[in-house]
């Protein structure tokens, strides 16, 4: 069966069962170079983009996993910070009851107006305001 091929407009020949056949076979065999190519440099293409790709992903990778390493110090020392300032608020505030037993021992009535118990006195009644608040 003769037919016209729809690269050149010529004239060549298939079977009755060729049907799907639209080239002649000279035009067939250059348009499958054309694409085998075409698809070599397609993937050429795609492979170079993959690599370039991953190579990004371990770039990212490494960035998040400093990126935790750094949160979670963070973290630890948020952690501390907070122990250290309940460390210190319970260190300063000191019992009522004891406040007022040291006032009355150290009184500068008692020590006969020192110095030492003037500033002692002075101390713990700053102290005793403080924890008031």
């Amino acid at each position: 069966m003769q037919t016209i091929c729809i690269d050149y407009n010529q004239h060549f020949t298939r079977s009755a069962d060729e049907s799907w056949k639209k080239r002649c076979f000279s035009c067939w065999r250059d348009w499958k170079k054309r694409q085998e190519s075409e698809f070599v440099a397609i993937d050429f293409d795609q492979a170079s983009e993959i690599r370039e790709l991953k190579r990004q992903n371990r770039a990212l990778t490494r960035e998040l996993k400093k990126t935790w390493i750094e949160l979670e110090r963070e973290h630890r020392r948020a952690a501390l910070l907070n122990i250290m300032d309940g460390l210190t608020q319970s260190a300063s505030t000191i019992d009522q009851q004891r406040v007022k037993q040291l006032i009355r021992l150290c009184h500068p009535d008692k020590h006969n107006g020192s110095k030492a118990a003037n500033d002692a006195t002075t101390w713990l009644l700053e102290q005793r305001e403080e924890s008031r608040r």
